[in-house]
């Protein structure tokens, strides 16, 4: 049961970190095209 839950709480982290590095990216990319866009 305890071995359970530790899984659980280990996928959830790895799913926030997924959507935190999308997130990251898709900022970056969104950036750099504006910029060159401006130029």
């Amino acid at each position: 049961m305890i071995k359970a839950k530790r899984i659980k709480i280990k996928l959830i982290k790895n799913r926030y970190l997924n959507v935190v590095q999308a997130a990251v990216f898709l900022y970056v990319y969104v950036n750099v095209k504006l910029v060159n866009e401006i130029d």
